[in-house]
């Protein structure tokens, strides 16, 4: 990934590695302790309130899948791709995710949209099809943030103590 430091960084990592004085593609202590509290914070506020946390998640990723997946049943395959690569490109506003992410996101909504086409192809009901959309796309949200969460914590408090 050397060969490609932009694919790993994110607009807040930039800006945070710009502000601790460091060369773009390098960390510090400073920005690892900031790490360390914003997902420490995150995750203690998200066990305390997982069931509003996971209705935020979840309410998010509906919309989502209105937006890029309803009615694409009647869409063109091209169409349909286009959705998904849209559905990429509109996380890189997102400002935690790494650009390189992108290729995983497109994957993500070619998923996503084979669930919506798979539960709207047994029941043709778009609303039924949205929902189960939703519910998947909302646990990977959930599956990510805390996956995510854990690895930033865990390299940044390894990187605090000097290892």
């Amino acid at each position: 990934m050397t060969a490609f430091p932009w694919m790993v960084m994110s607009p807040v990592s930039v800006v945070l590695n710009l502000f601790s004085g460091d060369d773009v593609t390098t960390g510090s202590s400073a920005v690892s302790m900031i790490n360390v509290i914003v997902v420490g914070v995150m995750v203690t506020a998200s066990l305390i309130w997982f069931r509003q946390f996971r209705m935020f998640i979840t309410k998010f990723a509906l919309s989502e899948e209105m937006w890029f997946r309803a009615g694409s049943e009647k869409w063109s395959r091209g169409q349909k791709i286009y959705s998904c690569v849209a559905f990429s490109f509109a996380h890189v506003f997102n400002l935690i995710y790494p650009i390189g992410v992108l290729i995983v996101l497109v994957v993500t909504g070619a998923i996503l949209m084979a669930v919506y086409l798979r539960v709207y192809k047994k029941t043709s009901d778009p609303y039924q099809a949205v929902l189960a959309s939703a519910r998947v796309h909302a646990a990977y949200n959930i599956t990510v943030i805390y996956w995510v969460a854990g690895v930033i914590a865990g390299f940044s408090l390894l990187s605090l103590v000097g290892v």
